[in-house]
């Protein structure tokens, strides 16, 4: 059996190499890595030196998201009109392969994988749809309503949606996932990483104890990409509120930073947070972001569960129309779960939060 995994991120690749070696052991996978991401060549490299692909192979379609966000509806139907006609077209300008798959795995749907995945069915009418994990989004990815108009335009096409195709969903909490639409998709799970595993990621990134520096500081604020101007200042605003809470605090910079900050506050670390977490106990630490994926990745993926800070109440973006209210859903009922997780509304309760922190610290102290 012929495997096809798309990644962009270093997690889809650590996740990616998790299956392969724990569940696909002898199976044929292929790897595309998409250049979506600022370091996308530094992730080509390291799915090659894996050595446990039967091919990786490098794909530039970052341009088809970039096309794909017209500003008027009708712009935007026509762009995908044109897309689902002539798919095979488009995408053989940047699939050089003739194998026949029989399962497609991808983390997350964009535009090009889609199309990438209808070359792929028209080969093999057979072929299976597999979602990974992918932290936060993968957990409520089954309780987002399909779009009336996409669903009727695909079969109009004659062309399924993308839920339509899902057959699988795999992650390291099956439990954790709310499935409030899909019934028919099976959720499995995938078994945590192993000492064995573990040797081959830092092999292949390159691992070093120093990236551990980081959880010298306390508190650790994980920086988001948002590019809504008012929310990169309410961020900017609650990092400053930081700086002046505690003396050991740092700032993690996500890939896709856009923050312009002091220095002295900015972590060295470019390890991702899930490769802290396989090497080090975090925790002792507070994990703390607007809203991002570090703050369950210790839990479900190493369970270690720091103490972790929500801050997207205070600016409003569960008000938002910017992300689907599932992921809020989510972070909610985990929190329930386990009480090292805080979701405060207003700076008086942040503060109180803090003030908590330090007594539980204290205490332990005695």
């Amino acid at each position: 059996m012929t495997h096809l995994f798309i990644c962009s991120t270093p997690l889809q690749l650590i996740n990616t190499i998790n299956i392969k070696l724990n569940i696909l052991q002898k199976e044929k996978v292929v790897l595309y890595v998409l250049d979506h991401s600022n370091n996308y060549k530094e992730l080509f490299e390291q799915a090659i030196n894996a050595n446990i692909f039967f091919k990786v192979k490098l794909l530039k379609t970052k341009y088809f998201n970039n096309h794909w966000t017209q500003k008027y509806l009708i712009t935007r139907y026509l762009v995908k009109s044109v897309e689902y006609l002539f798919y095979k077209l488009i995408t053989n300008k940047y699939i050089v392969d003739d194998i026949i798959y029989d399962k497609f795995w991808v983390s997350f749907m964009d535009r090009s994988s889609w199309l990438v995945f209808l070359s792929y069915k028209k080969k093999n009418p057979n072929i299976k749809l597999n979602f990974f994990e992918d932290g936060l989004g993968s957990y409520q990815l089954l309780s987002v309503r399909q779009n009336k108009m996409d669903k009727t335009f695909s079969h109009l096409l004659g062309l399924n949606t993308v839920f339509e195709e899902i057959k699988i969903l795999y992650v390291y909490e099956p439990n954790l996932v709310i499935n409030t639409l899909h019934k028919k998709i099976l959720i499995k799970s995938i078994p945590k990483i192993n000492d064995e595993t573990k040797k081959v990621l830092n092999k292949i990134f390159k691992f070093s104890l120093n990236e551990l520096e980081v959880l010298k500081c306390k508190y650790i604020f994980f920086d988001s990409p948002f590019l809504k101007n008012k929310i990169k200042q309410q961020q900017m605003e609650l990092i400053d509120f930081f700086i002046k809470s505690s003396k050991s605090f740092c700032i993690k910079l996500h890939p896709r930073s856009n923050l312009v900050l002091e220095r002295q506050f900015i972590s060295n670390t470019t390890s991702t947070i899930e490769m802290i977490c396989m090497n080090a106990d975090v925790s002792s630490n507070v994990f703390i972001s607007v809203l991002s994926t570090v703050g369950i990745s210790p839990k479900i993926m190493f369970d270690q569960v720091p103490i972790v800070i929500y801050l997207y109440k205070i600016i409003g973006l569960d008000k938002s129309n910017l992300i689907n209210k599932e992921y809020f859903e989510f972070i909610e009922n985990i929190s329930k779960k386990y009480d090292r997780i805080f979701i405060p509304e207003t700076f008086g309760e942040l503060r109180e939060i803090l003030n908590y922190i330090k007594e539980e610290k204290q205490s332990a102290k005695k």
